[in-house]
């Protein structure tokens, strides 16, 4: 609301403008969480089999990606390294300012 200055008709008016006020309060709200570079993990590794094999052993592994896949091999399963986790903390920004008309 303007408030008025005693100088002729001009007024003066306060505001302040916070934007992400969630991360003002908290510093752990809104952060973005990610895996470090290359921002993937490789938990399992797979090979195309151009004969069909059984889950120990069997089966031809293709040579060159020109060979159709008859079966999909999965194995070394290994759980994400949670320790590659980066944390970014997400900004807020504060304005205060005022307006003078006349």
């Amino acid at each position: 609301m303007p408030v008025g200055t005693f100088i002729g008709r001009s007024r003066i008016a306060v505001f302040a403008d916070i934007n992400n006020l969630p991360n003002l309060i908290n510093k752990d709200w809104g952060g973005l969480r990610q895996l470090n570079f290359p921002y993937g993990a490789a938990p399992i590794t797979v090979q195309c089999l151009t004969t069909p094999g059984n889950a120990n052993n069997g089966g031809t592994v293709a040579t060159t990606t020109a060979q159709p896949c008859a079966q999909y091999r999965y194995t070394s399963f290994t759980n994400p390294n949670t320790q590659a986790v980066s944390f970014n903390q997400s900004l807020y920004q504060i304005r205060i300012g005022a307006r003078f008309s006349f």
